[in-house]
């Protein structure tokens, strides 16, 4: 089947490149990306090509990552000989190396490396749309620099050419200097104190997350780590610590560069997901630190809390705006037991938020970064698994999660 687009990508942007395929399908414009459309015993080279036969247009994921891949280099020449138009997605400020630039020096760039993403995704969309509608005229064809035998050419007067060679000088000195202050990032954007700008990293690091101060929570003993072995922690540096990895129509989640990625393609899906793993609480605390990558404001991502099953369960979610929401699922049937927006203790767009559930009996606390939001009362479900939860009230969305935990008296 023919694909209008080939994502071509590191496999440590893969999250980038999910939220990149997911906005493009969104327009209902097709995409091909590894491993999700490499059928089940095919040859991967094979498939490779095969598929940028199929393609009209190459997004390339650029990064630290992407320009020092061998593989990626190999997707992005064979891209230029065949003729196929390039779009290089700049994810970071850095400078193409001499392989890259000599493929995608003519092609058109588009930079992301300010946050939030899903604007700079949207102006993907646009661009691509602009291209598949108008053809090959509405972007700069990408060139496969070669070197060709030279053919005989009529005598022509030197006195003639010269305003010529002098005009052709000075375009080729300043195309040089802007070249060179583009890449070195003299012309991208800067900071009030003159560093760039980037997008916020895919992990949390530890120096950007520390650890808030812990609220006041006089009905539950909040403990330093598990006793008596009843708990569980993740920073999900393993993939095989028990989180179910899928890609279907609805979602596709997956251990990502040591965060997990969850995201959901469906118009408000909420969309969870426990870890077996981790066990079955009563009263217990239960934290992570998470954010959203991509997708509008409103979209939601959290934990959820004594899950019986997909149709019955308790979640708390924060939204890429600013407000929450404590939900119970009884039978399949939503029921929001307490929503606030905009609330100043939930960190917005593509910030990272330490969300906090204490359950003790009936009681339901809830904390984000170490402020007190919710204490609240409900008696539908009294023990059940525990895990992350993701809601595309406007698809799709994007979230990653770190630092899993659930402690229990």
């Amino acid at each position: 089947m023919a694909h209008d687009v080939f994502i071509s990508y590191s496999s440590k942007d893969k999250a980038v490149a999910d939220a990149v395929c997911a906005s493009l399908e969104a327009r209902k414009i097709r995409c091909w990306i590894a491993p999700r459309d490499v059928l089940p015993g095919e040859e991967y080279a094979e498939a490779l090509i095969e598929s940028l036969n199929q393609s009209r247009l190459m997004v390339l994921v650029f990064s630290a990552n992407s320009n020092e891949s061998p593989q990626v280099i190999r997707e992005v020449e064979r891209a230029v000989n065949k003729g196929i138009p390039i779009i290089p997605f700049r994810i970071e400020d850095v400078i193409p190396s001499k392989s890259m630039e000599y493929f995608v020096s003519s092609s058109h760039w588009l930079d992301a490396m300010t946050p939030p993403l899903e604007k700079h995704l949207e102006r993907l969309g646009e661009t691509v749309q602009l291209f598949l509608n108008s053809g090959d005229e509405a972007l700069p064809p990408a060139e496969f620099h070669s070197v060709t035998a030279a053919t005989p050419q009529k005598s022509v007067s030197y006195k003639k050419m010269l305003p010529l060679y002098i005009i052709g000088g000075c375009i080729l000195l300043v195309l040089v200097v802007a070249g060179t202050l583009y890449f070195s990032g003299r012309l991208g954007r800067r900071t009030p104190t003159g560093g760039s700008e980037r997008i916020p990293p895919v992990s949390a690091p530890a120096s950007t997350n520390p650890a808030p101060a812990q609220p006041n929570t006089p009905n539950f003993n909040r403990p330093s780590a598990p006793a008596n072995g009843q708990g569980f922690q993740d920073d999900f540096s393993s993939p095989s610590s028990g989180w179910a990895r899928v890609s279907d129509d609805i979602k596709e989640s997956d251990y990502v560069n040591g965060v997990f990625s969850l995201t959901v393609k469906k118009f408000n899906a909420r969309v969870p997901i426990v870890n077996h793993n981790a066990g079955s609480y009563k009263d217990m605390l239960l934290e992570t630190d998470a954010r959203l990558v991509s997708g509008p404001g409103q979209n939601m991502y959290g934990l959820v809390f004594r899950y019986r099953d997909d149709d019955n369960y308790y979640s708390f979610m924060v939204s890429g705006d600013g407000g929450y929401t404590l939900e119970k699922r009884v039978n399949g049937a939503v029921t929001q037991i307490t929503k606030k927006p905009l609330l100043a203790g939930v960190k917005k767009d593509n910030s990272f938020n330490r969300l906090e559930v204490v359950c003790t009996g009936d009681q339901i606390e809830l904390f984000c970064n170490g402020s007190h939001l919710e204490t609240a009362t409900d008696n539908s479900f009294s023990q059940g698994l525990v895990g992350i939860i993701a809601n595309a009230v406007t698809p799709p969305a994007t979230a990653i999660f770190d630092n899993f935990k659930v402690s229990a008296n």
